[in-house]
C-alpha cells in the first residue's frame, strides 16, 4: 500500500493506472470517490476494496483510465478533497 505506480497498459489511446487510496470508513464513500474520479473526467475498470486491519480504515485500489500523467495527478488530487482520504498514491504493478 502507498507504493509508487508506473503505467500499466495503454487501451484506445487512454492509460490505465492503478490507484492506491487508504480512506475512513462511512456510508456512500465509494459513491463519493467514484464522482470524484468521474469529475476529473476519468473512467474506472475496477476497484478492490480491503480491510487491512479488521477496523474502520480501507486500503481501496482503483484501475482508471486516464490520458496521461497530469491527468492521473488531477485525479488523485479530487480524490484527497474527499475529506475521509488519507492517502492517494500510485500503485506498482
Amino acid at each position: 500500500m502507498g507504493l509508487d505506480k508506473e503505467l500499466v497498459s495503454k487501451v484506445k489511446n487512454k492509460l490505465i493506472k492503478p490507484e492506491d487510496a487508504l480512506v475512513a470508513d462511512r456510508r456512500g464513500l465509494l459513491a463519493e470517490l467514484a464522482t470524484a474520479i468521474s469529475s476529473a473526467e476519468a473512467n474506472i475498470d475496477n476497484v478492490s476494496i480491503e480491510r487491512p486491519d479488521g477496523g474502520s480504515v480501507l486500503a481501496m485500489f482503483f484501475g482508471v483510465q486516464v490520458r496521461d500523467r497530469h491527468h492521473l495527478a488531477q485525479v488523485m488530487r479530487a480524490l484527497k478533497h474527499v475529506p475521509e482520504v488519507k492517502r492517494v498514491s500510485r500503485a506498482r504493478t
